[in-house]
């Protein structure tokens, strides 16, 4: 049988012999891609020619899924008899294997489709993988399963990279189908040294994304801007995916971004604000340089919420406004303060914003008006706010507004004359204001101010300067003031008790000071702080609140605030007898007070049967803390009897 004349892919004549119909599929097509062909003539028994077997066509049948084992004849597969078409041209599958596998050393050779599936195997990848073959359906994945798909490296026509497969190693070569539907992947498995090497480059690229991914939304981005890295956490704070990320102008992918400029100018920016889908974020952006040129920039996250860094921020300023309220009251601060900032308990979020914004404006020379209930500590605050300013070795004068009568208040607070009025001292008196000339004026119960006096005091803090009763002529002061009250102040400008443009004067920096049922975390700390106080002014340090005490007065509204609780648990100190002071007896001493205790007058006003009522339930909540609940002890002490004692508390609804 005389050779036929045949066209190589490179153009080059050549003589390719029929084949016989005997032989196996597998061997007709591996000779096929050796030679870079697609068809070859069939002989028949008699050596002539038979059919035609055309490769393309079989792939066909076989993505088809009439598949035919490999070592089937490849007489039943032939095509009907003619003449051989001419090798197709340009099919960069055909090249690459004819290349390959027209060298000495037979790599493992597989084609493909596109939908991954193996069309075909060779003998050395079959023996590769016996547990694969023969098979149904074996895809790429089945091979490879670390295979890089659907990733920029496998985007190009021909992609090559490395596979860890259990205990063995592959250099990977594969081949995109193009327009006939067909690819190719050639394996190369690598030696033991190689495949060791290899899998230490492995584990150093693993270390390597670890650390990568310890890093805060990192990106890197060459000097056109595109980015060519990102990592786990960009990918979850922006919400995309790799594909999305990875080879796209980071423009496109990232709002607000300057990381294109500062690879395109290598000037670094460090800690700078970012807006990122609605919050605020700390990034940096440094450029990558090399032999001095830059070649891209990386950028990464430093906070990932604003907010946090300010909430840090203040309260570094809050300790060091502390640290310099500490510094002032070792110094030589004035001997009518005694309380500073440290004196005053704050643990909750409320009572921390009111003592934040109290040492906010402390250094001030602004006006402070401090609003709360009776008890709630105003003029602890007056006292630290003084201490921090800088008049904090200058006077410091209270005026208690609702103490002075309305006849005497302009004299009080502004001075008289000698023979100002009847009865003045000779000589004259200085008011309040002169006394506290370069300190502080604090004014507690400024709702209480006659409003003739208003008006003087409202021209005090316009113009800074007094006119003493009786006197001729005006005197300038220098002083801060600060105001407290327990009165809605807009309620009574609304209703004419108050001056209106006064309380625009006085309301500079308002502090609202929580009552303390507002703020329970705040009892447990005070509790402990006047516990140990009162051990060490008695000189008793075995006596202790039990647990279910504690709670106890952490739950306990506290109507007359913190002045009440000190009052309380001096009560119970001095009463109680007992070492370890149960709920129980501070329940009675508790209700001995009564939640309208503190509300009942004690004036000539007040009606008979409310002050018995007061004395009675006072004596029995003592009584029954004294005795430890003890009924029968408890009437002895009282000098009543039993019933009797029961009937009271029935009354007074003491349990």
């Amino acid at each position: 049988m005389d050779p036929m004349p045949i066209h190589s892919p490179h153009g080059k004549a050549a003589c390719f012999p029929m084949v016989s119909c005997d032989c196996a599929m597998d061997e007709v097509i591996e000779l096929l891609l050796v030679n870079g062909r697609t068809s070859v003539t069939v002989a028949g028994s008699d050596g002539g020619p038979c059919g035609t077997f055309d490769l393309m066509a079989h792939l066909l049948r076989v993505r088809q899924g009439l598949a035919c084992g490999p070592g089937e004849a490849v007489g039943g597969h032939l095509e009907a008899p003619g003449e051989e078409p001419p090798a197709q041209a340009g099919s960069l599958w055909r090249e690459v294997l004819h290349s390959m596998l027209s060298g000495t050393e037979k790599p493992m050779v597989a084609l493909t489709d596109g939908a991954e599936r193996v069309l075909f195997a060779n003998a050395s990848l079959r023996g590769a993988f016996p547990g694969l073959f023969p098979g149904p359906s074996v895809t790429i994945p089945d091979l490879l399963p670390g295979h890089p798909v659907g990733r920029d490296a496998d985007n190009g026509a021909v992609s090559f990279w490395f596979v860890q497969n259990q205990q063995r190693a592959f250099m990977v070569l594969r081949v995109r189908p193009a327009l006939d539907g067909i690819g190719a992947l050639v394996l190369f498995e690598l030696t033991s040294q190689l495949s060791k090497g290899y899998q230490e480059a492995l584990d150093e690229v693993d270390v390597l994304k670890r650390v990568l991914n310890t890093v805060e939304g990192l990106q890197v981005v060459d000097t056109r801007g595109v980015i060519t890295l990102v990592n786990e956490s960009f990918l979850r704070i922006h919400h995309l995916t790799r594909e999305q990320s990875e080879g796209h102008p980071v423009t496109e992918v990232i709002d607000n971004t300057r990381m294109h400029i500062v690879a395109q100018t290598g000037v670094s920016e460090v800690d700078e604000i970012q807006t990122i889908g609605g919050h605020e974020y700390v990034v940096s952006r440094i450029p990558i340089f090399k032999d001095g040129k830059c070649l891209g920039a990386v950028g990464r996250i430093v906070f990932q919420d604003f907010q946090e860094i300010q909430r840090l921020a203040l309260k570094a300023k809050r300790l060091q406004m502390e640290l310099e309220a500490l510094r002032k009251s070792k110094g030589k601060a004035h001997a009518d303060t005694r309380f500073s900032f440290e004196d005053i308990v704050a643990t909750c979020e409320s009572s921390l914003l009111a003592k934040e914004r109290a040492m906010m404006g402390a250094p001030t020379a602004s006006t402070i008006l401090l609003l709360g209930e009776s008890g709630v500590g105003k003029e602890v605050y007056a006292h630290a706010i003084h201490n921090l300013s800088p008049r904090y070795s200058r006077p410091f004068v209270r005026v208690n507004c609702s103490a002075i009568t309305e006849s005497l208040i302009e004299s009080e607070l502004f001075g008289y004359e000698d023979g100002a009025f009847t009865g003045a001292r000779k000589g004259g008196r200085a008011g309040k204001f002169e006394l506290a000339n370069t300190g502080t004026i604090f004014l507690d119960e400024i709702g209480d101010m006659p409003l003739s006096a208003q008006a003087k005091l409202l021209r005090v803090l316009q113009e800074r300067e007094i006119d003493r009763v009786g006197g001729e002529g005006t005197m300038p002061v220098d002083i801060r003031v600060i105001a407290a009250t327990n009165q809605d102040l807009w309620a009574m400008v609304e209703q004419k008790k108050f001056r209106r443009d006064l309380f625009f004067r006085l309301n500079v920096i308002p502090i609202v000071i929580p009552p303390l049922r507002d703020r329970p975390g705040d009892v447990k700390a005070l509790a402990k702080l006047f516990w140990a106080d009162l051990q060490k002014t008695h000189g008793i340090t075995t006596k202790f609140l039990t647990e279910g005490a504690k709670h106890l007065l952490q739950d306990y509204p506290w109507p007359g605030n913190i002045r009440e609780l000190h009052n309380v648990l001096e009560r119970t100190f001095t009463i109680v007898r007992d070492n370890l002071i149960s709920e129980d007896q501070v329940r009675m001493i508790l209700q001995g007070v009564g939640s309208s205790a503190g509300h009942v007058c004690e004036n000539e006003d007040c009606p008979l049967d409310e002050v018995v009522e007061k004395a009675e339930r006072r004596a029995i909540g003592f009584a029954l803390a004294r005795t430890n609940n003890n009924k029968a002890q408890a009437a002895k002490l009282l000098g009543i009897s039993r019933p009797l004692l029961y009937r009271k508390m029935h009354q007074y609804d003491i349990s």
